[in-house]
């Protein structure tokens, strides 16, 4: 069987009661994770709670490990303390993992959304289904194992990968679809644990949403740039994906009909001229064709015989010319997407992230730039546009909330219950 999050017992006569109950509970959680301390009566101002039935509901919570009694202290003789709670750090768990095609990172957050463990490892033969998830499942244990996470406080992994996803179904379109069953099954039945499914760039906009620079915003463009180009739209304070998952495929713009074949199999897409796949190539053919001393130093000093992302990298904070040169050129052509993107989107802010972000202003400036030439002044003048503060976990940070959600953030349509 495999665990669910611990729910309050139910039978068919009451079922609607035992639901009404855990989304009451779930609303108490997220008010003691947002305001650090409450009282019952704290809680009954702030939600449609009475008294006795918030201070039932936190005692049972209390019951459960989910929250800890906190005694305030106050001057003599003024009476008794009220009872407060706070949540108990050690009542639940969530893992956040996020496949990417050069690295897999892996982030354990307790129910305070604390950090407990950070794992980060090379991404190895990701299309040999289960030989890849065979370590990943092995990690994963092995983390339960060193850090002594009781197995039933475990409420659940989120697992973010690339490419397309269905994260209603829980299957992986571009990978891992050779199993004989969807990814979340597959994880799900070797874990033993709820496992959700979801696209790396969405996963890595709810990392901005909930612990980024997206968080004081309503409307927000999280861009990946990394190997490919990816984009995660968040409208009104909440993801938006599309009739079925595909939207802010950023990456297909296309910028230019004469330019390269892409591998979707359209001419020009902004990938084929900006991406970190594109980039290295360009760099790689300089490198053959011209005297590239400099470059073939810093290589050396990588320990690297050939160009790759991680070195290019390198290669343009060394402030090798020629590197700041593609760069920039990268960033027009990423510059004049966004422009199209604010003119249509008029978003509060545009957040870059992926491994280009570390190239900060040298690609910042650039893309600054070209989005001046092609927005409207109006619109640009409201968006602000910066690289992310969390950069490389912030897909396995969005990836827990896949699962803390569930306790966390009630649903809009489960509310009708309340």
């Amino acid at each position: 069987m495999i665990k669910r999050m611990p729910k309050v017992k139910e039978n068919k006569k009451v079922g609607k009661v035992s639901i009404k109950k855990q989304i009451r509970k779930n609303q108490i959680l997220q008010l003691l994770l947002q305001e650090g301390t409450m009282s019952p009566s704290e809680v009954t101002t702030k939600t449609e709670l009475t008294l006795p039935m918030s201070s039932a509901l936190m005692k049972e919570l209390a019951e459960e490990g989910y929250v800890t009694l906190k005694e305030l202290q106050t001057e003599k003789n003024v009476g008794r303390p009220p009872t407060t709670y706070v949540i108990n750090p050690e009542g639940g768990f969530f893992f956040g993992v996020k496949v990417g095609l050069r690295k897999t990172r892996i982030i354990l957050l307790d129910l305070q959304n604390n950090e407990r463990y950070f794992h980060s490892e090379d991404t190895i033969d990701i299309k040999n289904s289960e030989e890849f998830l065979g370590r990943l499942i092995k990690t994963i244990k092995k983390i339960i194992k060193t850090q002594k996470i009781p197995f039933e406080r475990i409420i659940g992994v989120g697992i973010a990968v690339p490419g397309l996803v269905n994260s209603k179904d829980g299957r992986s379109i571009s990978y891992f679809n050779d199993l004989k069953m969807s990814l979340k099954e597959y994880m799900e039945e070797a874990l033993q644990l709820n496992v959700e499914i979801e696209n790396d760039v969405n996963a890595i906009s709810l990392g901005e949403l909930h612990f980024g620079d997206a968080q004081d915003a309503k409307d927000v463009l999280c861009i990946n740039l990394d190997k490919g180009i990816g984009m995660g739209v968040i409208i009104n304070g909440e993801l938006f994906t599309g009739a079925n998952g595909l939207a802010g495929e950023l990456g297909h713009i296309r910028i230019d009909d004469r330019g390269k074949m892409c591998y979707c199999g359209k001419k020009g897409c902004l990938e084929t001229f900006a991406s970190g796949e594109a980039l290295v190539e360009e760099m790689r053919d300089f490198i053959h064709e011209n005297n590239a001393s400099r470059t073939e130093s810093i290589l050396k000093e990588l320990g690297k015989e050939d160009i790759d992302l991680d070195a290019f990298i390198e290669v343009v904070l060394s402030g090798d010319q020629v590197g700041i040169e593609l760069t920039e050129k990268a960033g027009e052509s990423i510059g004049k997407a966004i422009g199209i993107l604010i003119n249509l989107f008029n978003p509060q802010k545009i957040i870059l992230g992926g491994k280009l972000s570390q190239l900060k202003e040298y690609i910042l400036f650039p893309v600054k730039s070209s989005v001046i030439k092609h927005s409207l002044p109006e619109a640009f003048a409201q968006a602000n546009i910066n690289y992310s503060n969390i950069r490389r976990k912030a897909g396995c940070l969005g990836a827990t909330t896949l699962v803390s959600d569930k306790v966390f953030q009630p649903s809009k349509a489960a509310m009708q219950f309340v």
